[in-house]
């Protein structure tokens, strides 16, 4: 996505499509997904910072029971 995404469809869409997904992604997607510099615009949005934790916990936990 684009800036010209994020002026078009606003960042609460925007974050909700990225949520949809993340639910699946891996933990190399959500590094680029926090680096990639299309989404700057997103990255100080509450709701961004938010999906983006859940995502992290969902990936710690499945790295939790894979090792046990």
């Amino acid at each position: 996505m684009s800036f010209d995404h994020i002026d078009r469809l606003g960042p609460e869409k925007l974050i909700e499509l990225y949520e949809s997904f993340l639910s699946k992604a891996t933990r190399a997607l959500v590094a680029h997904v926090q680096v990639d510099p299309d989404l700057d615009p997103l990255r100080d949005h509450p709701n961004f910072k938010a999906m983006v934790a859940a995502v992290e916990l969902r990936l710690a936990a499945e790295e939790a029971r894979a090792k046990s």
